[in-house]
């Protein structure tokens, strides 16, 4: 459903889609920071999907993975066009947003963006080797260039 919105400021008027807006009430934000922080103690979910790091209070959620704040900042760097990042603990959630993190997750998001990753491959942990595997992960798909390719990761 759509709705008109005005600015009083401007006086202007735009169409704005409801399902994008965030939630209607406290209530609603309340239930979806619950059901955030419930999907976070999901074993895959406790570690961050990029570097393995513990505890991650992030998420690109539109690719449906929880990271930490070294990869938060990593991730905006790739563009909106490709990550929309935000906190788990400090931003309103939409329920489109909410639905998508509860879809994917770490460990399905990780089974397809990873899946040419051979099983010993190391991942960096220096910040130049893990900018350019998250830009690899995430920014070749996004191209048509495929999932990470293990000989462009290192």
């Amino acid at each position: 459903t759509e709705a008109v919105v005005s600015t009083q400021s401007t006086g202007h008027y735009y169409i704005t889609n409801n399902l994008r807006m965030g939630p209607k009430n406290k209530a609603d934000a309340e239930k979806f920071q619950h059901q955030l922080l419930e999907v976070l103690k999901d074993e895959p979910n406790r570690v961050c999907a990029d570097c393995r790091a513990r505890g991650p209070r992030w998420a690109s959620w539109n690719l449906g993975v929880f990271i930490c704040i070294r990869c938060a900042g990593m991730h905006r760097n790739l563009g909106v066009h490709i990550a929309k990042v935000k906190s788990v603990n400090l931003d309103t959630w939409t329920q489109e947003q909410l639905d998508n993190m509860l879809a994917w997750g770490n460990a399905v998001a990780n089974e397809f963006y990873e899946y040419k990753l051979p099983s010993d491959f190391r991942r960096p942990s220096d910040d130049p080797g893990v900018e350019k595997f998250i830009r690899n992960k995430y920014d070749k798909l996004f191209r048509g260039a495929g999932c990470c390719g293990c000989n462009q990761m290192v």
